[in-house]
């Protein structure tokens, strides 16, 4: 193997895995939109479970001062 195709193997096998890293860095960056609109997704539905429970809690609340106040133990 004389240095001309020593020179073009060893540029053939930089370009292959420049094209590794670039699919590498594609990947990341797919991954981290995915990541986010999850993410997104998530605090979405926490905010929705939360309000829901909060909902709850202010009904129990109320039903709770209506039977104090029934039962005249409000204070």
């Amino acid at each position: 193997m004389d240095a001309q195709s020593s020179a073009q193997e060893a540029l053939h096998k930089l370009d292959l895995l420049i094209e590794g890293i670039e699919d590498l860095r594609q990947g990341q960056a797919a991954l981290r939109q995915e990541m986010a609109h999850e993410s997104l997704e998530l605090q979405s539905l926490i905010k929705l479970s939360y309000r829901q429970l909060q909902e709850r809690v202010e009904t129990l609340e109320q039903r709770v001062q209506l039977i104090e106040k029934r039962l005249g133990l409000s204070v």
